[in-house]
């Protein structure tokens, strides 16, 4: 699974590093360069791509570190590293269980918390143990790419808007840390961060797949009929049928995709 897993970040990286939204993230790093040296937390991190979409604008020192579950991402994160050639900026990797947050933040006393594609994995309570964190702290937060539920094909098919209702179904099941909020999340966190009294930035980053990013539309495609079939809203049948009309179209170098996500930034006031 671990190779798979690398396999498909390695495939998204590019529609991430492009959708991220340019407002949010000028907003982030401003407040780092700000800061008399910038200390990072980046909750699954995977191989590191937050990093790599950030460091470059970076103009204090820098620490970033890395928190995930997996160690061979985090051990592929590591390497990739290992020789930037930057002397203000460093990179560790914490082997962690997610599941435990806020446990392995009391030591590293980050001034940013950052992740990227994944809090629409976790339930609302995981959500509140973020804010009640950063709140208590004082951490700002960014979260970066989280899916809103929305995906639109050209050109489209008959079967579109049932399988992303199922696959929207499939998001809400438990992804490992609860029942997960899937699209309800970039609208469930913005609220508990106002509840909370943070000023909150949220901008659309929405996923452009063009025709040429054949590979990981492939790879997208599968996973989506995969997960509408998984929750029995469909037939099996169906789902296979609307796999195979898209895989064609991709082929024929015909296939665009959009897909929603969000990115917040917040800030205690």
């Amino acid at each position: 699974m671990t190779g798979f897993a690398a396999e498909w970040l390695r495939l998204r990286e590019p529609a991430d590093h492009a959708a991220r939204n340019g407002s949010v993230r000028d907003v982030v790093v401003d407040f780092l360069n700000q800061t008399d040296g910038a200390v990072i937390a980046d909750l699954a991190s995977g191989t590191g791509s937050t990093v790599r979409a950030l460091f470059e604008a970076i103009d204090v020192d820098q620490h970033w570190h890395l928190l995930d579950n997996d160690e061979a991402l985090l051990e592929e994160a590591s390497n990739s590293f290992a020789a930037n050639g930057r002397s203000d900026m460093s990179v560790q990797t914490h082997t962690v269980d997610l599941n435990r947050f806020p446990s392995g933040l009391t030591a590293i006393k980050p001034n940013l918390i950052t992740t990227s594609a994944f809090v629409d994995l976790v339930s609302v309570d995981w959500l509140s143990r973020l804010v009640t964190y950063a709140l208590m702290e004082r951490i700002p937060v960014y979260t970066a790419l989280t899916y809103s539920g929305s995906v639109s094909f050209s050109p489209e098919d008959p079967s579109d808007d049932r399988i992303i209702e199922a696959f929207n179904e499939h998001q809400l099941s438990d992804k490992g840390f609860g029942p997960a909020l899937g699209p309800l999340a970039a609208d469930r966190i913005t609220k508990l961060f106002k509840v909370a009294r943070f000023h909150t930035i949220e901008k659309q980053s929405d996923w452009k797949l063009t025709p040429d990013m054949v590979d990981l539309q492939k790879e997208l495609l599968k996973g989506l009929a995969q997960a509408a079939s998984e929750t029995g809203s469909i037939s099996a049948d169906e789902a296979d049928g609307w796999l195979a009309r898209r895989l064609e179209i991709v082929l024929k170098g015909q296939s665009e995709i959009t897909i929603g996500h969000k990115d917040i930034a917040a800030f205690p006031k």
